[in-house]
Parts: structure tokens; sequence; C-alpha cells
């Protein structure tokens, strides 16, 4: 169950998730909170910054000690080159023919064209540089940690995105951002039981084709996906700090959207998938290929009772087979698994393999499975823009089921006889029942 306290945390790290959201608002306690914050957040944007009330600079005494010292060193510079100078002038002296004129012309060729990439790409030759000086110190962890720093974040941005952005009123706040490159799946439709790649593609691809781009263009091939702070605040009942992703390819953007909190997401535009869809998210889901209950995995669940479903569920963990475990999950459910320890990626880029996860069991065995009663029946995280799925539910259901487990990694949990709750849910009328979640508290 959901602690007060995990939430007020929560919101003061702008780390909501839908679940703490929905909690907000039941409960008045952590909706002051939230407010609280809030109206912080707004009156620190309306507040000038301060002039300083004297000179940064250091005293005039100070200065001239530090001009002074720099003579020596330039002094010591100059006589270790003037000796080194004379060193390689007696070489040349002494040793006629040291170099040949062939030698000369390399050398003169070679330092003409370090100097001309030098000049086309300034920054590549700072990046250079400063890894250059890394290396010097032999410090290889710091060296690997520069180069990640080079690659990953950066504080001048592309023109082009700056544009993109201006056009539907955003402005990048000018603190560093986030760069990767990524990998789009060969398709945007996911198998059963596949990590849900596609799925993330086509819901997202949504908000990339209400400003004019479409990322299903480029399915198989590398990006760069820049995580971009903006000054803007999206503000759909939630107001929290906002980025906006922006994919691009050989330096044109195709995709782009905006993003806050945990899976919270719309167009440039400010349209949420609500808004685009046209459709409810069971319906989206057969329109765009996502499901079929025709044929395949999911047709052949339709005539399952929720019972029948979970002890399926268990009976695949044990036998190893994740790929059926997983395909009874809820689309809904499913998605939630791209924000599970997914640190600074896009999404995470596997199922989690931790806590109360079929692929961190090594034993099961069902011993009790008893229907609840459903206390709330309330979608979770349906009250901001930005976690609308316009789910229509045509069931919902909850059982606590009572297990003999074992745990290949134990992290809270313990082995031996355990109880959870697990919600079932009918995304449409022609949909099986699949498993909306699993908790040690019922809901």
């Amino acid at each position: 169950m959901i602690q007060c306290q995990d939430v007020k945390e929560a919101i003061w790290s702008a780390d909501l998730t839908p679940e703490m959201i929905e909690h907000v608002l039941t409960c008045s306690e952590c909706e002051q909170e939230q407010k609280l914050v809030q109206g912080i957040g707004i009156t620190l944007d309306l507040e000038d910054i301060p002039m300083p009330s004297r000179s940064l600079l250091p005293a005039r005494a100070e200065i001239v000690k530090a001009v002074n010292a720099h003579r020596w060193r330039r002094l010591s510079r100059y006589v270790t080159a003037g000796l080194a100078a004379a060193c390689v002038l007696l070489v040349f002296t002494q040793v006629p023919g040291f170099l040949s004129s062939k030698g000369d012309d390399a050398l003169r060729n070679q330092t003409a064209s370090t100097s001309g990439e030098q000049a086309k790409n300034p920054d590549q030759a700072i990046a250079s540089e400063r890894l250059d000086d890394l290396g010097n110190r032999n410090d290889l962890t710091a060296i690997n940690e520069q180069k990640k720093e080079l690659a990953s974040t950066s504080s001048t941005i592309d023109p082009q995105i700056v544009n993109l952005l201006g056009t539907y009123g955003w402005t990048p706040t000018g603190d560093s951002f986030q760069m990767q490159t990524v990998t789009l799946p060969d398709s945007f439709i996911d198998q059963p039981g596949a990590y849900p790649l596609g799925l993330y593609w086509a819901k997202h691809n949504l908000y990339a084709k209400d400003i004019g781009l479409d990322v299903s263009r480029h399915q198989g091939e590398t990006v760069v996906a820049y995580t971009v702070p903006l000054k803007e605040m999206w503000d759909d009942g939630l107001k929290m700090n906002t980025t906006a992703v922006v994919l691009e390819k050989d330096g044109n953007p195709i995709g782009a959207w905006l993003q806050k909190g945990t899976g919270m997401a719309a167009s440039l535009k400010k349209r949420d998938f609500t808004d685009l869809a046209k459709a409810s998210w069971g319906d989206w889901l057969v329109q765009n290929g996502q499901v079929n209950y025709k044929q395949g995995p999911d047709a052949q669940m339709v005539g399952w009772t929720p019972e029948q479903v979970i002890l399926k569920y268990y009976e695949a963990i044990q036998s190893s087979d994740y790929a059926t475990a997983y395909a009874l999950y809820s689309k809904g459910y499913q998605s939630t698994f791209w924000h599970m320890n997914n640190g600074e990626k896009l999404y995470a880029q596997s199922w989690d393999k931790g806590g109360n996860n079929p692929q961190n069991i090594s034993f099961v065995q069902v011993i009790d499975l008893q229907e609840t009663e459903v206390s709330n029946k309330s979608l979770p995280a349906e009250s901001y823009k930005g976690s609308r799925l316009n789910r229509q539910l045509a069931g919902e259901l909850q059982f606590q089921v009572t297990v003999s487990v074992q745990y290949k990694t134990q992290l809270g949990q313990q082995d031996g006889i355990n109880a959870f709750f697990i919600g079932m849910v009918k995304e449409t009328s022609q949909a099986p029942w699949k498993i909306e979640w699993i908790d040690g508290s019922p809901r």
C-alpha cells in the first residue's frame, strides 16, 4: 500500500508514479504538500536573481601575487624550452642528414592536416585536447568518465532543435541535456510475450505525427535522442518540470514530444494520447495490431476465466516459460515496465528481473486463490492529461493468491508462504482477462 511519506518524498523530487498521482487526488494531506511544492516553484520562477553585494573579483594584492608567480612559471618554461631547443640544434648540426627532406615534408603535411581538422571541427579538437590531458595523467578511470561525459551530455544544443521547440513555444533552459543513441525496432508491433518496445514507439509516434514528423519511417535505424530541459512547464493540472525528447537522424529532427514525471507524455502542442488516438486505449491496440483477438495467443485466451489466467501465469513461471507469463499481462501493465529502472535511458531495455517479477522466481506453487472485493474501481493516473489513456475497461476484478515461493535474489521479499493481490482487467469487451497489477496489498 502506498504510504503518504513515500508520496511526499516523490512530490519534492518530482518523481511521482501514476499510482502516487492517484493517491494525491484522494489524500488531502498529500494534496496540500503538492500545492506547497507548486507554490514554491511559482515563487522561485517570479523571483529576480539578486546582484552580488560586492565585486567577486579577488583583491588587487592577490592579482599582483598571482601575476608574479606566473612570470616565474613562464621563465621556467622558457628555460626548459631553450635547453630542449639547444639539444635539437646540436643533433641537427652534428648529425647531417638526420632528417631527410622527405621526412620534413611528411612532418609538414601531418601538421597542416591536423591544423585543418581542428579548424574544421573546433569542438572535436577541444574534446580531444581534454582527453589527451587525461591520458597524460595515466588515469584510466578518469578517462572513461570523461569520455562518457563528452558522449552523453552537452550544453550546446543544435539550432535545429531550438527552432523546432521554439515553433511551439518551448525554450531550452540552457542547462546540460542528455544525448544518447537509440536503435529503433524493425516493427512497431510487438509479438505476444515480447518486451513491448514496439508499443512504446507506436504510442510515442502519435506525438511526433502531431507536428508533421513520423518516426516509423526510420524503423530499424539508429538515431540520436536528445532529452532537453525546458524553461516552461507543461501544466495539465499537475505542474512539474518538463523536458522535450527530440530524435535526430543525420542531423534532422524526425520526432519529438514532451515528457514529465513517470510516463506522462504529450506532443509539442500539449496534446496527449486521448487527444490524438481518437479511440479508447483498448480499441487503439486492436486498430494498430498490438493485439489480435481472432488468432494467436490472445485469441486462445479469450475463453479463459480470471482464475485460469492466474494459475497459467504461475505455471509458466515454474516452467521458465517467461514469454507466456508476460503475454498474460495487460498492455496497460506492460507499458509500466518502460520506466522501471530505466535510469537516464528513454525506456528500460528489458523486463525488470528483480522483486516479484517472473525471472526472479526459482520456484512457485499456488496454494489458494480467492476473489476479493475491489475497493475502488478507478483507473490510476487518468486525471492528468499526460497520463490519460482513455481506458474503457470491460471488466475489473481482484484476487488474493497464496503461493509457496522461492526467489533467486531477495530484495525485500522472503521465501516461503506469501500472499499477493492481483488485479485483473478486460481491456475491451472482446479481450481476454489479463493481469493488470500484482501487489502485496489490495487496491
